[in-house]
C-alpha cells in the first residue's frame, strides 16, 4: 500500500511554523519607554547604563531597536557625527548697501534666527543705514549658512533694462572678515536687442562661507534700490560637526581586603564606552605605579588587556593618578600595584554615551527593546534622512532627545536563551519518516 505523503508534511514544516513571524517585543528581554514632549520628525536618544546593560554583550549593540505604538520598527541608528553635505539651492533678492565698505557695519541688522522652518535669511537692512545710491554699486545676500557655492546665477525680469557688467564677489562667514572670492565675472543681459543674448552665472571657488559681496567694478548698475535684482545661490551645505555628548562618570568601589594586597577587581554595571579613568590612593600611601587592565568577556580562559598604566602622587590631602585612552567597552577592570596597598584605591571612570536617533513613523508612544540572541537591527540611512530632515530647518538644527523610561520586562530571560537547535529534531524526522516509507513499502 503506497503511504500517504501527507502525513509528513506537518514534521517537514514544524520548523518553519517554529519561526514564523513573532511580535518585536516576543524576541527581545528588555523594554523602556520613550517620552517625546514635543512632537518631531525624529529624536536623539542617549543611551542610558540601563539600555547598555540590556543589551547582549556579543550583540554590539545591534539588538537594541525602536518601536512604536503598533510594535513596528522605525529607523533607528547612531547619530552622525557630522551632517552630510547636500544639495544647497536658494533664491534670494540681494541688499543694497553703502558706497563705503567702512558705512556696512551700519547698515546691516541681524536678526537671531529666520522664520521657523525657512532657511535662516537673517540680514536685514537697518531703518537707520547711510544714504545708500539710487543705483548701488555694491550688493549683499545671506545664505542662511554655510555652503560652498559652485555659481551665483542672476534672475532677470522682463522689465529690467539691457545691462553689461563685470563683477567681483567677497565672502565671508561672520560679516566681520572677508576674503575676494572672484576678481572679475562677466554678466551681461541684452534681450531687447536682435539676436539677444544673457549670460548670468558667476562661476565660484567653492570656498565655504555665508555671505556674499557683489560689487559693480565696470559698467552701468541697471537695478534702483528700490527694486533690487534676486540671485540664485547653487551649491552644497557644509557639514557641520555634531557636539560631543559630555563625560558621564561613575566611582567604583573593590572588594575590601582583609590584608595588604596588590591586585584589586572593579565591575561596572554594564559594558560601556571607558575613555578615562581617575584612581585615589589611600591616605597613606605617598606613590604608587598602577596597571590597568580590562577583561575579555568571551575569552575562555579569561584574558586581561592593559588598557593604561596611571602613576599616582601625592597632592594636598588626596593621592591621585588620571589616565585617557581610545574608548573601549568594558564591564570588569583590574588593578594591579607595584607595591602592596593597605586598602583597595578608589576607581572613578568616566564614558561619553552613545547618542542614537530614530525616526518618527507611526503613532507613539514608541519604546524602546533591547537584549536579543538572535534579532538584529536592520541598517537604516539614518544620515541621509538626517540630510533631508535639514533641508527645511535652520542651520545647526538637531532632532530633541527622547527621555527613557523605567525598564520593564518584554519577552524575558527567554530571549537571551540559545535557540533550540531545529536541525536535530529535523534529521531524526526525517530519518523516522524514512524508516516509516521503508516499511511501507
Amino acid at each position: 500500500m503506497r503511504p500517504d505523503l501527507r502525513l509528513l508534511l506537518p514534521i517537514v514544516l514544524l520548523p518553519l511554523m517554529a519561526g514564523a513571524a513573532v511580535p518585536e517585543a516576543g524576541r527581545y528581554a528588555c523594554s523602556f519607554e520613550l517620552h517625546t514632549s514635543a512632537r518631531a520628525d525624529a529624536y536623539r536618544l542617549r543611551f542610558t547604563p540601563e539600555i547598555y546593560a540590556a543589551s547582549w554583550p556579543r550583540a554590539d549593540l545591534r539588538d537594541i531597536v525602536v518601536v512604536n505604538a503598533n510594535g513596528e520598527m522605525v529607523p533607528f541608528g547612531a547619530m552622525p557625527a557630522r551632517s552630510t553635505a547636500e544639495p544647497f539651492k536658494l533664491e534670494r533678492p540681494l541688499l543694497p548697501l553703502p558706497v563705503s565698505a567702512e558705512d556696512d557695519h551700519r547698515a546691516i541688522r541681524v536678526l537671531a534666527n529666520g522664520a521657523p522652518g525657512q532657511p535662516g535669511f537673517i540680514v536685514l537692512p537697518g531703518a537707520d543705514r547711510p544714504q545708500i545710491a539710487k543705483h548701488p554699486g555694491r550688493w549683499l545676500v545671506d545664505a542662511g549658512r554655510q555652503v560652498r557655492l559652485r555659481h551665483i546665477d542672476l534672475e532677470v525680469r522682463p522689465s529690467d533694462p539691457d545691462f553689461e557688467l563685470q563683477l567681483a564677489v567677497e565672502t565671508s562667514k561672520d560679516l566681520q572678515h572677508w576674503r575676494s572670492a572672484v576678481r572679475s565675472a562677466s554678466v551681461l543681459s541684452l534681450i531687447n536687442a536682435e539676436g539677444g543674448v544673457q549670460r548670468l552665472r558667476i562661476p565660484m571657488s567653492k570656498q565655504a562661507a555665508r555671505y556674499y559681496r557683489l560689487r559693480i567694478v565696470d559698467g552701468k548698475p541697471p537695478w534702483s534700490r528700490n527694486k533690487p535684482p534676486s540671485v540664485t545661490l547653487i551649491g552644497t551645505t557644509v557639514p557641520v560637526e555634531v557636539p560631543a555628548e559630555p563625560l558621564q562618570s561613575l566611582t567604583l568601589q573593590s572588594e575590601p581586603v582583609d590584608a595588604p594586597a596588590r591586585t584589586f577587581e572593579y565591575r561596572l554595571p554594564a559594558l560601556l564606552p571607558v575613555e578615562s579613568l581617575q584612581l585615589v590612593l589611600p591616605g597613606t600611601v605617598g606613590a604608587a605605579n598602577l596597571q590597568v587592565s580590562t577583561r575579555d568577556p568571551f575569552s575562555k580562559p579569561e584574558r586581561w588587556r592593559v588598557l593604561a598604566s596611571v602613576t599616582a602622587i601625592r597632592a594636598r590631602d588626596r593621592t591621585s593618578g588620571e589616565a585617557s585612552f581610545p574608548p573601549r567597552r568594558a564591564s570588569y577592570l583590574r588593578v594591579r600595584s607595584d607595591t602592596a596597598l593597605p586598602q583597595p584605591p578608589q576607581l572613578r571612570v568616566s564614558w561619553r554615551p552613545d547618542v542614537f536617533v530614530f525616526l518618527a513613523q507611526g503613532a507613539g508612544p514608541y519604546r524602546l527593546l533591547a537584549g536579543s540572541r538572535m534579532a538584529r537591527r536592520g541598517r537604516y540611512p539614518v544620515a541621509a534622512a538626517l540630510g533631508s530632515l535639514r533641508r527645511d530647518r535652520p542651520p545647526g538644527w538637531q532632532p530633541p532627545f527622547a527621555a527613557v523610561g523605567p525598564r520593564s520586562q518584554a519577552a524575558g530571560p527567554a530571549a537571551l536563551e540559545p535557540p533550540f537547535d531545529w536541525t536535530r529534531l529535523l534529521l531524526w524526522a526525517v530519518l523516522v519518516a524514512g524508516a516509516v516509507l521503508v516499511i511501507a513499502l
